[in-house]
Protein backbone atom coordinates (compact mmCIF):
# COMPACT_ATOMS: atom_id res chain seq x y z
CA UNK A 1 0.00 0.00 0.00
CA UNK A 2 1.56 3.28 -1.09
CA UNK A 3 1.41 6.56 0.80
CA UNK A 4 -1.40 8.04 -1.34
CA UNK A 5 -3.65 5.07 -0.69
CA UNK A 6 -3.04 5.41 3.05
CA UNK A 7 -4.00 9.13 2.98
CA UNK A 8 -7.25 8.36 1.13
CA UNK A 9 -8.19 5.64 3.63
CA UNK A 10 -7.61 8.05 6.53
CA UNK A 11 -9.78 10.69 4.86
CA UNK A 12 -12.57 8.19 4.26
CA UNK A 13 -12.43 6.97 7.85
CA UNK A 14 -12.62 10.56 9.16
CA UNK A 15 -15.56 11.48 6.95
CA UNK A 16 -17.40 8.27 7.80
CA UNK A 17 -17.01 8.91 11.54
CA UNK A 18 -18.47 12.41 10.98
CA UNK A 19 -21.33 11.10 8.80
CA UNK A 20 -20.15 13.31 5.94
CA UNK A 21 -21.56 12.49 2.49
CA UNK A 22 -18.71 11.74 0.16
CA UNK A 23 -18.36 12.10 -3.64
CA UNK A 24 -15.37 11.65 -5.79
CA UNK A 25 -13.39 10.25 -2.88
CA UNK A 26 -10.62 9.24 -5.23
CA UNK A 27 -9.78 12.99 -5.63
CA UNK A 28 -10.10 13.66 -1.82
CA UNK A 29 -12.98 16.05 -2.52
CA UNK A 30 -15.66 16.15 0.17
CA UNK A 31 -19.22 17.43 0.27
CA UNK A 32 -20.82 18.61 3.51
CA UNK A 33 -24.46 19.48 4.10
CA UNK A 34 -25.47 21.02 7.41
CA UNK A 35 -26.43 24.08 9.44
CA UNK A 36 -23.97 26.89 10.12
CA UNK A 37 -23.12 26.85 13.80
CA UNK A 38 -20.79 29.86 13.92
CA UNK A 39 -19.52 32.58 11.61
CA UNK A 40 -15.98 33.95 11.84
CA UNK A 41 -13.57 35.97 9.73
CA UNK A 42 -13.66 34.13 6.35
CA UNK A 43 -14.60 30.91 8.19
CA UNK A 44 -17.74 29.11 9.30
CA UNK A 45 -18.34 26.05 11.44
CA UNK A 46 -20.63 23.30 10.06
CA UNK A 47 -21.18 19.93 11.74
CA UNK A 48 -18.27 20.69 14.01
CA UNK A 49 -15.86 21.22 11.10
CA UNK A 50 -14.06 24.48 10.40
CA UNK A 51 -14.63 25.60 6.82
CA UNK A 52 -12.26 28.05 5.11
CA UNK A 53 -14.17 30.40 2.77
CA UNK A 54 -11.21 32.35 1.40
CA UNK A 55 -11.90 31.14 -2.16
CA UNK A 56 -15.62 31.99 -2.06
CA UNK A 57 -17.06 35.28 -3.36
CA UNK A 58 -17.02 37.87 -0.57
CA UNK A 59 -20.59 39.04 -1.28
CA UNK A 60 -21.88 35.48 -0.83
CA UNK A 61 -19.89 35.03 2.35
CA UNK A 62 -21.19 38.32 3.78
CA UNK A 63 -24.77 36.99 3.68
CA UNK A 64 -24.06 33.87 5.73
CA UNK A 65 -25.58 33.75 9.21
CA UNK A 66 -25.89 31.10 11.90
CA UNK A 67 -28.65 28.51 11.38
CA UNK A 68 -28.36 28.81 7.59
CA UNK A 69 -28.51 25.37 5.92
CA UNK A 70 -25.61 25.10 3.43
CA UNK A 71 -23.97 22.60 1.05
CA UNK A 72 -20.18 22.84 0.80
CA UNK A 73 -17.90 21.23 -1.75
CA UNK A 74 -14.22 21.34 -0.92
CA UNK A 75 -11.10 19.53 0.16
CA UNK A 76 -9.82 18.54 3.57
CA UNK A 77 -6.53 20.04 4.69
CA UNK A 78 -5.20 19.33 8.20
CA UNK A 79 -8.68 19.09 9.68
CA UNK A 80 -9.98 22.19 7.87
CA UNK A 81 -12.32 22.03 4.92
CA UNK A 82 -11.17 24.33 2.13
CA UNK A 83 -14.41 25.36 0.40
CA UNK A 84 -14.43 25.39 -3.40
CA UNK A 85 -18.14 25.96 -3.88
CA UNK A 86 -21.04 26.64 -1.49
CA UNK A 87 -24.79 26.58 -1.97
CA UNK A 88 -27.29 28.09 0.46
CA UNK A 89 -30.20 25.68 0.80
CA UNK A 90 -32.30 27.40 3.44
CA UNK A 91 -31.59 30.79 5.07
CA UNK A 92 -33.42 31.68 8.32
CA UNK A 93 -35.87 34.55 8.34
CA UNK A 94 -33.96 37.74 9.24
CA UNK A 95 -34.76 39.38 12.54
CA UNK A 96 -37.08 42.34 11.96
CA UNK A 97 -35.41 45.72 12.26
CA UNK A 98 -36.42 47.89 15.22
CA UNK A 99 -39.35 50.10 14.28
CA UNK A 100 -40.50 53.33 15.93
CA UNK A 101 -42.06 56.65 15.00
CA UNK A 102 -42.19 60.05 16.70
CA UNK A 103 -44.45 63.06 16.29
CA UNK A 104 -43.80 66.59 17.51
CA UNK A 105 -46.72 69.00 17.57
CA UNK A 106 -45.92 72.70 17.87
CA UNK A 107 -47.98 75.87 17.95
CA UNK A 108 -47.42 79.32 16.44
CA UNK A 109 -49.12 82.53 17.53
CA UNK A 110 -47.33 84.80 15.03
CA UNK A 111 -48.48 83.42 11.71
CA UNK A 112 -45.86 80.67 11.51
CA UNK A 113 -42.81 82.88 11.99
CA UNK A 114 -41.85 81.01 15.17
CA UNK A 115 -42.97 77.68 16.58
CA UNK A 116 -43.04 76.34 20.13
CA UNK A 117 -43.61 72.75 21.23
CA UNK A 118 -45.83 73.84 24.16
CA UNK A 119 -45.96 70.31 25.58
CA UNK A 120 -47.06 71.58 29.01
CA UNK A 121 -49.95 73.82 30.00
CA UNK A 122 -50.63 76.67 29.84
CA UNK A 123 -48.44 77.12 26.73
CA UNK A 124 -48.19 80.51 25.02
CA UNK A 125 -50.69 83.25 25.85
CA UNK A 126 -52.88 84.26 22.90
CA UNK A 127 -55.10 87.31 22.58
CA UNK A 128 -58.64 86.47 21.55
CA UNK A 129 -58.46 88.68 18.44
CA UNK A 130 -55.46 86.74 17.06
CA UNK A 131 -55.06 83.33 15.43
CA UNK A 132 -53.02 80.19 16.03
CA UNK A 133 -51.48 77.58 13.73
CA UNK A 134 -50.24 74.05 14.38
CA UNK A 135 -47.37 72.09 12.86
CA UNK A 136 -46.89 68.31 12.95
CA UNK A 137 -43.45 66.79 12.29
CA UNK A 138 -43.36 62.99 11.91
CA UNK A 139 -39.98 61.20 12.01
CA UNK A 140 -39.03 57.58 11.47
CA UNK A 141 -36.90 57.04 14.57
CA UNK A 142 -36.35 53.31 13.99
CA UNK A 143 -34.36 51.28 11.46
CA UNK A 144 -37.22 49.72 9.50
CA UNK A 145 -39.06 51.41 6.65
CA UNK A 146 -42.51 52.67 7.67
CA UNK A 147 -45.72 52.56 5.63
CA UNK A 148 -49.50 52.96 6.03
CA UNK A 149 -49.52 56.27 7.89
CA UNK A 150 -52.56 57.62 9.74
CA UNK A 151 -52.34 61.11 11.26
CA UNK A 152 -55.16 62.35 13.51
CA UNK A 153 -55.80 65.15 15.99
CA UNK A 154 -58.19 65.26 18.92
CA UNK A 155 -59.66 68.56 17.73
CA UNK A 156 -58.74 69.34 14.12
CA UNK A 157 -59.29 67.67 10.75
CA UNK A 158 -55.93 66.64 9.26
CA UNK A 159 -57.21 65.29 5.96
CA UNK A 160 -55.33 68.13 4.23
CA UNK A 161 -51.99 66.64 5.31
CA UNK A 162 -50.07 64.82 2.56
CA UNK A 163 -48.89 61.49 3.97
CA UNK A 164 -46.04 59.71 2.16
CA UNK A 165 -46.51 56.06 1.10
CA UNK A 166 -43.22 55.11 2.78
CA UNK A 167 -40.71 56.71 5.12
CA UNK A 168 -37.15 55.42 5.39
CA UNK A 169 -35.18 55.32 8.64
CA UNK A 170 -34.28 58.82 9.83
CA UNK A 171 -36.55 60.57 7.33
CA UNK A 172 -39.44 62.87 8.28
CA UNK A 173 -42.37 64.79 6.87
CA UNK A 174 -44.45 67.65 8.23
CA UNK A 175 -47.84 69.28 7.91
CA UNK A 176 -49.11 72.73 8.92
CA UNK A 177 -52.76 73.58 9.57
CA UNK A 178 -54.42 76.90 10.35
CA UNK A 179 -54.61 79.69 11.15
CA UNK A 180 -57.58 79.25 13.50
CA UNK A 181 -59.31 81.79 15.72
CA UNK A 182 -58.05 81.55 19.29
CA UNK A 183 -60.53 80.17 21.82
CA UNK A 184 -60.89 81.58 25.31
CA UNK A 185 -59.29 79.74 28.20
CA UNK A 186 -56.99 76.74 28.33
CA UNK A 187 -56.65 74.91 25.00
CA UNK A 188 -55.13 71.42 24.82
CA UNK A 189 -55.23 69.01 21.91
CA UNK A 190 -53.41 65.81 21.06
CA UNK A 191 -51.92 64.57 17.79
CA UNK A 192 -51.48 60.84 17.07
CA UNK A 193 -49.43 59.15 14.34
CA UNK A 194 -49.90 55.47 13.41
CA UNK A 195 -47.61 53.54 11.02
CA UNK A 196 -46.69 50.01 10.04
CA UNK A 197 -43.35 48.22 9.70
CA UNK A 198 -44.19 44.91 8.08
CA UNK A 199 -46.52 43.12 10.51
CA UNK A 200 -45.66 45.49 13.36
CA UNK A 201 -47.67 48.64 14.13
CA UNK A 202 -46.07 51.65 15.82
CA UNK A 203 -47.51 54.93 17.09
CA UNK A 204 -46.74 58.09 19.02
CA UNK A 205 -48.66 61.07 20.45
CA UNK A 206 -47.84 64.65 21.36
CA UNK A 207 -49.88 67.48 22.86
CA UNK A 208 -49.81 71.22 22.29
CA UNK A 209 -51.26 73.96 24.50
CA UNK A 210 -52.15 77.62 24.43
CA UNK A 211 -54.19 79.91 26.66
CA UNK A 212 -56.62 82.31 25.05
CA UNK A 213 -57.48 85.60 26.71
CA UNK A 214 -56.96 86.66 30.32
CA UNK A 215 -55.00 84.24 32.53
CA UNK A 216 -54.62 85.45 36.12
CA UNK A 217 -51.93 83.49 37.97
CA UNK A 218 -49.47 84.11 40.78
CA UNK A 219 -46.41 82.32 42.15
CA UNK A 220 -44.58 82.60 45.47
CA UNK A 221 -41.22 81.11 46.44
CA UNK A 222 -40.04 81.00 50.03
CA UNK A 223 -36.34 80.81 50.97
CA UNK A 224 -34.40 80.45 54.23
CA UNK A 225 -30.94 81.82 55.13
CA UNK A 226 -28.54 82.16 58.03
CA UNK A 227 -26.73 85.25 56.76
CA UNK A 228 -29.31 87.19 54.70
CA UNK A 229 -27.04 86.72 51.66
CA UNK A 230 -27.16 83.10 50.52
CA UNK A 231 -30.67 81.64 50.28
CA UNK A 232 -31.86 78.04 50.23
CA UNK A 233 -35.16 76.99 48.63
CA UNK A 234 -35.51 74.27 51.30
CA UNK A 235 -38.87 73.02 50.04
CA UNK A 236 -38.41 69.65 51.73
CA UNK A 237 -37.45 68.81 55.31
CA UNK A 238 -35.01 68.80 56.94
CA UNK A 239 -33.90 71.76 54.82
CA UNK A 240 -31.11 74.04 55.96
CA UNK A 241 -29.25 73.11 59.15
CA UNK A 242 -28.79 76.16 61.42
CA UNK A 243 -26.83 76.30 64.68
CA UNK A 244 -28.90 77.37 67.69
CA UNK A 245 -26.65 80.39 68.31
CA UNK A 246 -27.38 81.71 64.79
CA UNK A 247 -30.36 83.61 63.43
CA UNK A 248 -32.73 82.58 60.65
CA UNK A 249 -34.05 84.79 57.83
CA UNK A 250 -36.87 84.12 55.39
CA UNK A 251 -37.40 85.67 51.98
CA UNK A 252 -40.58 85.64 49.87
CA UNK A 253 -40.45 86.25 46.10
CA UNK A 254 -43.85 86.87 44.49
CA UNK A 255 -44.22 86.78 40.69
CA UNK A 256 -47.17 87.47 38.43
CA UNK A 257 -46.79 84.50 36.07
CA UNK A 258 -50.09 85.23 34.34
CA UNK A 259 -50.88 87.68 31.55
CA UNK A 260 -53.05 90.25 33.34
CA UNK A 261 -52.36 92.78 36.12
CA UNK A 262 -53.14 91.62 39.67
CA UNK A 263 -54.39 93.75 42.55
CA UNK A 264 -55.36 93.38 46.23
CA UNK A 265 -52.26 91.33 46.99
CA UNK A 266 -51.82 89.89 50.47
CA UNK A 267 -49.27 87.57 52.07
CA UNK A 268 -49.91 85.26 55.01
CA UNK A 269 -47.33 83.08 56.77
CA UNK A 270 -48.20 80.17 59.04
CA UNK A 271 -45.56 81.15 61.63
CA UNK A 272 -44.36 84.72 61.17
CA UNK A 273 -45.79 88.22 61.00
CA UNK A 274 -45.36 89.68 57.54
CA UNK A 275 -47.15 93.02 57.91
CA UNK A 276 -43.82 94.77 57.37
CA UNK A 277 -43.69 93.61 53.76
CA UNK A 278 -44.12 96.38 51.20
CA UNK A 279 -46.79 95.01 48.86
CA UNK A 280 -47.50 96.86 45.61
CA UNK A 281 -51.01 97.94 44.75
CA UNK A 282 -50.71 96.35 41.31
CA UNK A 283 -48.43 93.64 39.96
CA UNK A 284 -48.07 93.63 36.20
CA UNK A 285 -47.59 90.41 34.17
CA UNK A 286 -44.04 89.18 34.59
CA UNK A 287 -43.48 91.57 37.48
CA UNK A 288 -42.32 90.50 40.91
CA UNK A 289 -41.56 91.82 44.35
CA UNK A 290 -39.92 90.35 47.40
CA UNK A 291 -39.88 90.68 51.15
CA UNK A 292 -37.55 89.37 53.87
CA UNK A 293 -38.27 88.77 57.56
CA UNK A 294 -35.71 88.29 60.29
CA UNK A 295 -33.48 87.91 62.12
CA UNK A 296 -35.50 85.23 63.91
CA UNK A 297 -34.36 83.08 66.82
CA UNK A 298 -33.66 79.53 65.68
CA UNK A 299 -35.85 76.89 67.28
CA UNK A 300 -34.35 73.47 68.10
CA UNK A 301 -35.33 70.53 65.90
CA UNK A 302 -37.32 70.43 62.70
CA UNK A 303 -39.10 73.63 61.64
CA UNK A 304 -41.34 73.92 58.56
CA UNK A 305 -43.71 76.75 57.76
CA UNK A 306 -45.81 77.86 54.80
CA UNK A 307 -46.39 81.20 53.13
CA UNK A 308 -49.43 81.92 50.95
CA UNK A 309 -50.02 84.82 48.57
CA UNK A 310 -53.45 85.98 47.46
CA UNK A 311 -54.29 88.30 44.56
CA UNK A 312 -57.33 89.40 42.59
CA UNK A 313 -58.22 90.04 38.98
CA UNK A 314 -61.75 91.45 38.68
CA UNK A 315 -63.94 88.84 40.38
CA UNK A 316 -61.26 86.13 40.29
CA UNK A 317 -59.01 85.32 43.25
CA UNK A 318 -55.74 83.45 42.71
CA UNK A 319 -53.33 82.11 45.31
CA UNK A 320 -50.16 80.08 45.68
CA UNK A 321 -48.26 78.57 48.61
CA UNK A 322 -44.70 77.46 49.30
CA UNK A 323 -42.91 75.95 52.29
CA UNK A 324 -39.42 76.37 53.71
CA UNK A 325 -37.72 74.16 56.27
CA UNK A 326 -34.73 74.25 58.58
CA UNK A 327 -33.33 72.05 61.32
CA UNK A 328 -32.17 73.87 64.43
CA UNK A 329 -29.08 72.48 66.16
CA UNK A 330 -27.02 69.43 65.35
CA UNK A 331 -28.71 66.48 63.72
CA UNK A 332 -28.52 63.11 65.40
CA UNK A 333 -26.01 60.69 63.90
CA UNK A 334 -28.71 58.08 63.44
CA UNK A 335 -31.01 59.57 60.84
CA UNK A 336 -33.61 56.92 61.64
CA UNK A 337 -34.27 58.67 64.96
CA UNK A 338 -35.51 61.81 63.21
CA UNK A 339 -39.25 62.19 62.67
CA UNK A 340 -40.53 61.74 59.14
CA UNK A 341 -41.95 65.04 57.91
CA UNK A 342 -45.12 64.69 55.83
CA UNK A 343 -46.82 67.35 53.71
CA UNK A 344 -50.41 66.67 52.62
CA UNK A 345 -53.01 68.92 51.04
CA UNK A 346 -56.64 68.12 50.38
CA UNK A 347 -60.29 68.41 51.48
CA UNK A 348 -61.35 67.56 55.02
CA UNK A 349 -63.53 64.44 54.95
CA UNK A 350 -64.30 64.12 58.66
CA UNK A 351 -63.70 65.89 61.97
CA UNK A 352 -63.63 63.91 65.23
CA UNK A 353 -62.80 66.20 68.17
CA UNK A 354 -59.11 66.99 67.44
CA UNK A 355 -58.60 64.52 64.58
CA UNK A 356 -59.37 65.47 60.99
CA UNK A 357 -59.34 63.04 58.06
CA UNK A 358 -57.91 63.79 54.59
CA UNK A 359 -57.79 61.09 51.90
CA UNK A 360 -58.70 58.58 54.63
CA UNK A 361 -55.59 59.58 56.61
CA UNK A 362 -56.09 60.64 60.24
CA UNK A 363 -54.35 63.87 61.21
CA UNK A 364 -54.09 64.81 64.88
CA UNK A 365 -54.15 68.44 66.07
CA UNK A 366 -53.58 69.66 69.60
CA UNK A 367 -56.87 69.63 71.45
CA UNK A 368 -56.56 73.37 72.19
CA UNK A 369 -55.64 74.34 68.60
CA UNK A 370 -57.90 77.35 67.87
CA UNK A 371 -58.35 76.27 64.24
CA UNK A 372 -60.56 73.43 65.50
CA UNK A 373 -63.22 76.01 66.35
CA UNK A 374 -63.68 77.06 62.72
CA UNK A 375 -62.52 74.22 60.47
CA UNK A 376 -65.32 72.50 58.57
CA UNK A 377 -65.78 69.39 56.46
CA UNK A 378 -64.96 70.30 52.86
CA UNK A 379 -62.28 72.87 53.74
CA UNK A 380 -59.09 72.41 51.71
CA UNK A 381 -56.15 72.38 54.12
CA UNK A 382 -52.37 72.27 53.80
CA UNK A 383 -50.88 70.14 56.59
CA UNK A 384 -47.27 69.62 57.64
CA UNK A 385 -46.58 67.05 60.31
CA UNK A 386 -44.75 63.95 61.47
CA UNK A 387 -45.70 60.29 61.32
CA UNK A 388 -46.54 58.65 64.64
CA UNK A 389 -47.95 55.32 65.77
CA UNK A 390 -51.27 55.20 67.61
CA UNK A 391 -51.89 51.61 68.52
CA UNK A 392 -51.87 49.69 65.26
CA UNK A 393 -52.51 52.81 63.17
CA UNK A 394 -50.11 55.37 61.73
CA UNK A 395 -51.32 58.96 62.04
CA UNK A 396 -49.91 62.39 61.20
CA UNK A 397 -49.26 64.73 64.14
CA UNK A 398 -49.66 68.31 62.93
CA UNK A 399 -46.77 70.76 63.02
CA UNK A 400 -48.40 73.42 60.83
CA UNK A 401 -51.86 73.62 59.28
CA UNK A 402 -53.47 76.26 57.11
CA UNK A 403 -56.90 76.42 55.45
CA UNK A 404 -56.18 77.56 51.90
CA UNK A 405 -59.64 78.01 50.35
CA UNK A 406 -61.23 80.06 53.15
CA UNK A 407 -60.01 83.25 54.84
CA UNK A 408 -59.21 82.30 58.47
CA UNK A 409 -57.57 84.74 60.90
CA UNK A 410 -56.24 83.89 64.39
CA UNK A 411 -55.03 86.58 66.77
CA UNK A 412 -51.52 86.61 68.24
CA UNK A 413 -52.53 84.84 71.45
CA UNK A 414 -54.52 82.17 69.64
CA UNK A 415 -57.65 82.97 71.64
CA UNK A 416 -59.76 84.64 68.92
CA UNK A 417 -60.50 83.06 65.55
CA UNK A 418 -62.47 84.59 62.70
CA UNK A 419 -63.70 82.74 59.61
CA UNK A 420 -65.00 84.41 56.47
CA UNK A 421 -68.43 82.85 55.99
CA UNK A 422 -68.79 84.39 52.54
CA UNK A 423 -71.45 86.89 53.60
CA UNK A 424 -71.13 90.51 54.67
CA UNK A 425 -73.10 89.81 57.86
CA UNK A 426 -70.03 88.39 59.57
CA UNK A 427 -67.60 91.32 59.89
CA UNK A 428 -64.03 90.59 61.05
CA UNK A 429 -62.56 92.09 64.22
CA UNK A 430 -60.63 95.33 63.66
CA UNK A 431 -57.22 93.64 64.01
CA UNK A 432 -57.87 91.02 61.33
CA UNK A 433 -56.56 91.74 57.80
CA UNK A 434 -59.53 89.90 56.22
CA UNK A 435 -58.71 91.32 52.82
CA UNK A 436 -61.31 89.29 50.98
CA UNK A 437 -64.19 90.34 53.25
CA UNK A 438 -63.17 93.99 53.19
CA UNK A 439 -62.91 94.06 49.40
CA UNK A 440 -66.39 92.57 49.08
CA UNK A 441 -68.23 94.26 51.88
CA UNK A 442 -66.77 97.54 53.14
CA UNK A 443 -67.71 99.65 50.13
CA UNK A 444 -71.21 98.21 49.98
CA UNK A 445 -71.83 98.72 53.69
CA UNK A 446 -70.09 102.06 53.91
CA UNK A 447 -68.39 100.84 57.04
CA UNK A 448 -65.71 103.48 56.90
CA UNK A 449 -64.88 103.27 60.62
CA UNK A 450 -63.96 99.62 60.45
CA UNK A 451 -61.96 100.33 57.32
CA UNK A 452 -60.00 103.07 59.07
CA UNK A 453 -59.38 100.81 62.04
CA UNK A 454 -58.06 98.12 59.72
CA UNK A 455 -55.79 100.59 57.98
CA UNK A 456 -54.66 101.94 61.30
CA UNK A 457 -53.55 98.47 62.27
CA UNK A 458 -51.23 98.07 59.24
CA UNK A 459 -50.83 99.85 55.95
CA UNK A 460 -50.24 96.46 54.36
CA UNK A 461 -53.59 94.95 55.37
CA UNK A 462 -55.54 96.50 52.53
CA UNK A 463 -54.60 97.67 49.11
Amino acid sequence: MNRAHLFLILVLLLMTSLSIPVSQAQDATIEITGSIEAVGDHTITVNGLSVDLTSIDANLVAGLTPNTTIRIVGSLNNGTVIAIRIEVLNAPEPEPLPASVAIEKSVSVDGGVTWGEADDAPGPDVQLDTQVSFRFVVTNTGQAELTSFTLTDSMYDLSVCALPPTLSAGASFDCVIGPFDAHEGQHTNLATILAAAGEENVQDTDAAHYFGGDRPSIDIEKYVSTDHESWDNADSAPGLTIALDHDAFFRFVVTNDGNVPLTNLAINDSSYEVTGCAIPETLEPGGSFECAVGPIDVLPGQHTNTVTVFAAYHEFTVLDSDTASYFGGEKQDDASNLPVTIVIEGPVQQININIITIYNIDIELKVDDPILTVIQVGDVVHVEGNMAEQGDTMIIVVVNIIIINVDIVINDTGTVVWRDSGSCGNPPPPWAPANGWRRRCENSQGNQSDKNKSKGKSDDDDD
